[in-house]
């Protein structure tokens, strides 16, 4: 897996992120404050966020100019948006709970498409 440095600029928060998990951001910041990033987020070709929403929203905080970041260039649009729900369905976050701002069976009806999620031990 390939990690580069993007500025903080260059990353742009996924505009359908089921959650809001704005109460999560400071234990995050606290957390990168402490041990730094040890974690990259995921973002696609344009530079969107897959996975990392909590850690960029932290970054942005504590001024942070620049991330680590994987993109997923391997993955197809429709790959992307059900790693979305898989990410979204198993992050067991310990900061916060997750809030869900759009209704769960609207997201699932965009992303059943891509297939059956039973390969990945998810039942819809």
């Amino acid at each position: 897996m390939k990690i580069e440095v993007w500025n903080l600029d260059r990353i742009r928060p996924y505009p359908n992120n089921p959650r809001i998990n704005d109460d999560a951001v400071d234990a995050v910041a606290a957390s990168i404050r402490e041990f730094g990033v040890r974690q990259a987020i995921v973002v696609d070709t344009d530079g969107v966020i897959i996975c990392g929403h909590t850690r960029f929203k932290a970054a942005q905080k504590l001024g942070l100019e620049k991330l680590p970041v994987h993109v997923a260039k391997d993955l197809t649009p429709e790959q992307i948006k059900a790693y979305l729900w898989v990410r979204f369905i198993d992050d067991e976050d310990a900061t916060a709970k997750a809030l869900i701002k759009r209704p769960i069976a609207a997201y699932v009806e965009q992303v059943y498409p891509y297939g059956n999620f039973a390969n990945l031990g998810i039942g819809v």
